[in-house]
This record gives structure tokens, C-alpha cells and sequence, in this order.
């Protein structure tokens, strides 16, 4: 409630920061109140944002949690803001996961993987990363051939390494055992610098 005073303050005051519409919609729609999010976003697009594509980003996620997964897949579609458009593809392709459509995965990922940009940042680079993850593991899940799996795969970990999923379905996908495996421990003792 005082994260919804400050931003109806904020809003008194400044009434045109769209930023400020964007997060009082978000804060309702974690809030389940997904009327009133939408409402938020439609004012917050009426002034006029540079970038329109952060307000249908997260109308597309209220759809979502309505359990509207046709209008939330549609209105992603719509985004090509170049600063958008791979979040926006990320959350389509979380979507068709969450409801286990693999098969649409892969049809999008042929058509669309490759006009998304290059990672300039370490983050862009970690979204590539899950969106490389989520085809893998369609492509696992419809029983493709394993070199499609690894393909992707290959190009997940090449964006981050450190992705946990990425690194549960290698293990899925590739299991390898040693019939006879040694545990040891490793224990280090020394001066740390805070």
C-alpha cells in the first residue's frame, strides 16, 4: 500500500512520466488486480511513451496471468522495438512453455530467431542464453534428433554459462555415469582480502 501512495503521489505531481504509469501497473498486476493494471497501462500510452513496446510487454503478461494466452501471444507479436523485441520473444516462447506447446516453439524459433539483435550487455546476452534453453528443450521434448538439442544448447551456454537450466538439460538430454565414480572433498584454509 505505501509502494501505491508513493506512485498515485508521484503521479499527482508528475502526470506525464510514463515510467511511473508502467510501475503502478505492474505493482496491480503482481497484486492480481488485473483490471486495474490494464486501465493503468492504457492511461500510461496515453502519454505518449518513447517507447509504447514496455506498456503491451506488460499487458501481454496481465493476458497471461487471465490465463488469456492467445492475446498475450498476439500482442507480443506486434513488438519490433529493438530494445524490446528479445524480452518480448523470451516471454512468448516462457508462454508456450509453461503450456506445453513445443511444437510452436520450434515453429518460431525457425522464424524468428534470427532477426533478434546481437548482446551488447552481459543481461541481453543471459536472455539469449534462456531463449536458446527453452528451444533445446523443445526440441528434447518433441523428441528431435540430439543434434538439434545440442546445437542449442551449445549456443545457450555460449551466451552464459552459468545458466542452471541450460545446464539440468545437458544433464537430461546427455546423461554420462562412471561405474566407478570417487568422491573427494577439498578443504581450503587461508587469508581472505574483504
Amino acid at each position: 500500500q505505501k509502494a501505491i501512495d508513493v506512485l498515485e503521489k508521484g503521479l499527482k505531481v508528475f502526470p506525464q512520466e510514463w515510467h511511473l504509469w508502467l510501475q503502478y501497473g505492474n505493482l496491480l498486476s503482481q497484486l492480481g488486480h488485473f483490471e486495474e493494471a490494464l486501465a493503468i497501462f492504457d492511461k500510461g500510452l496515453e502519454t505518449e511513451p518513447d517507447q509504447p513496446a514496455w506498456f503491451y510487454l506488460n499487458q501481454a503478461i496481465v493476458y497471461f496471468r487471465q490465463s488469456k494466452v492467445d492475446e498475450a501471444l498476439s500482442l507480443l507479436q506486434t513488438i519490433d522495438d529493438p530494445e524490446v523485441i528479445t524480452e518480448a520473444f523470451s516471454l512468448q516462447l516462457s508462454m508456450l512453455d509453461q503450456v506445453d506447446r513445443h511444437d510452436l516453439i520450434l515453429e518460431m524459433a525457425a522464424e524468428e530467431l534470427e532477426i533478434l539483435p546481437v548482446p551488447e550487455t552481459m543481461e541481453e546476452a543471459s536472455k539469449l542464453s534462456h531463449i536458446c534453453y527453452l528451444i533445446a528443450n523443445a526440441a528434447w521434448y518433441e523428441d528431435k534428433e540430439k543434434t538439434e538439442v545440442f546445437h542449442y544448447l551449445r549456443q545457450s551456454i555460449a551466451f552464459d554459462r552459468t545458466n542452471p537450466k541450460t545446464i539440468w538439460l545437458w544433464r537430461e538430454a546427455y546423461p554420462e555415469f562412471i561405474p566407478e565414480t570417487t568422491g573427494y572433498q577439498l578443504l581450503v584454509q587461508g587469508s581472505f582480502v574483504p
